[in-house]
């Protein structure tokens, strides 16, 4: 979040959040060895990039999940606050991993999304003057990576962006503002050539912001505008070969249409672009919903009172299970034809209707398993509004990992 910025929309309650989402629509302090327990597969694996910042880690104490730090095999408790990456493992097939670190700071909130590391991926830097990146390593072999960088200018040839070695269990922090100077909006590709990482955009101006990487897509769809915004930027990026066409569509409750300013935009090759949404979406609650013709990556930049924060892409599936920060979730349907969408939340059950390319609000138990299902692929977002703004980018179906866990605390359940 920038600096001095605070949110001027407060949440009493997941009730009165709702309004965030829909506009009115329907519904590691205590020191400790770790017990050294034979190897156990881990079923799902996630590295969680905190540095520089401090948060309460989200879902922690669900059953199979394990906490430990990223540059030793010593287990943490899940229940303190994270103040250094960790990584956060899962060993019950029906677990879920924790999603994330929900940060905070006097002058703002972030969301520090726990990501499965990987040997290609996409961020983007909405103002590379203030920014840089994290690569966090939490294998146990170096990893070396290249660096592509493209602005509105086009691509960008610097030097120091190619053969990064990040050591095992390490972080290698970018200063993006060297390698792009400026404050025009950057989108950064990585590609390993040996090994695999997380890739962080991280923003400090007087708190933390973080972005976390993903895999750019033909189809995009940005959940969790929030109600109130006074500002809105989104950031395309096209890390292909060729120019292409971008259709961009917003969605709320009464469906979709096209804002004003995006009826032609295109996108060159190896490049990004900026677009200012404020006006055309009017301070409305909205998801995005971004089709081309190739791979693209987008992120909305949404200001509400004097807080930040940074819109991400959200996987379509037609069953979402997560575990929201916030008990306020805004989905988005991206289909042609209504859906209900059942939502389980602990041991309640409701039914909300979203309509056809449209977006609707429900109100769900924070820090709970909550599951979504439709029968069509749906985003969702969980919208963190306390002392600050954030969003959460929902997930879809679970993906395992073939990676192993050694380090148990019994303690930690």
């Amino acid at each position: 979040m920038r600096r001095g910025r605070r949110i001027l929309l407060a949440a009493a309650g997941a009730v009165a959040g709702l309004g965030l989402v829909v506009g009115g629509l329907v519904s590691p302090t205590e020191s400790r060895e770790p017990t050294r327990l034979p190897d156990v597969a881990t079923l799902q694996m996630g590295v969680c990039p905190v540095q520089g910042a401090s948060g309460d880690l989200v879902g922690g104490t669900t059953p199979g999940a394990r906490v430990r730090m990223l540059a030793e095999s010593t287990a943490v408790s899940a229940t303190a606050p994270i103040t250094a990456p960790v990584i956060v493992t899962q060993n019950q097939a029906s677990g879920v991993l924790p999603p994330g670190v929900n940060l905070s700071s006097p002058t703002g909130r972030s969301f520090a999304a726990c990501s499965e590391p990987a040997s290609t991926s996409a961020v983007q830097v909405p103002d590379p003057s203030v920014a840089d990146l994290l690569l966090v390593n939490p294998d146990k072999t170096q990893a070396v990576v290249n660096l592509a960088l493209s602005s509105v200018n086009g691509s960008l040839t610097t030097a120091g962006s190619r053969g990064l070695t990040i050591p095992p269990g390490q972080v290698r922090v970018v200063p993006i503002s060297v390698l792009a100077p400026g404050s025009d909006p950057v989108t950064v590709v990585q590609t390993a050539t040996q090994g695999r990482v997380v890739m962080v955009s991280r923003t400090i101006d007087g708190a933390v912001d973080q972005l976390a990487a993903t895999q750019p897509a033909a189809e995009v769809v940005l959940p969790g505008i929030v109600a109130g915004s006074t500002s809105t930027r989104l950031v395309l990026g096209n890390p292909g070969e060729t120019r292409t066409q971008v259709t961009v569509k917003a969605m709320n409750g009464r469906g979709e249409y096209v804002p004003v300013g995006t009826e032609n935009v295109t996108v060159d090759a190896q490049s990004s672009v900026q677009l200012d949404l404020t006006g055309a979406l009017e301070g409305e609650a909205t998801s995005l919903h971004l089709t081309a013709d190739q791979p693209i990556v987008a992120t909305a930049e949404v200001r509400v009172g004097n807080d930040t924060a940074m819109v991400g892409s959200a996987p379509l599936a037609p069953v979402i299970t997560d575990i929201p920060a916030s008990g306020v979730v805004q989905v988005a349907n991206p289909n042609p034809q209504p859906v209900t969408v059942q939502v389980t939340s602990g041991s309640r059950t409701t039914r909300v209707r979203v309509p056809a390319s449209g977006a609707a609000g429900t109100v769900v138990q924070a820090g709970q398993v909550v599951t979504l299902s439709s029968g069509l692929p749906i985003a969702a977002a969980s919208i963190i509004a306390n002392s600050g703004v954030a969003v959460q980018p929902l997930r879809g179906a679970v993906q395992q990992s073939n990676e192993v866990q050694i380090d148990q605390d019994p303690r930690l359940g």
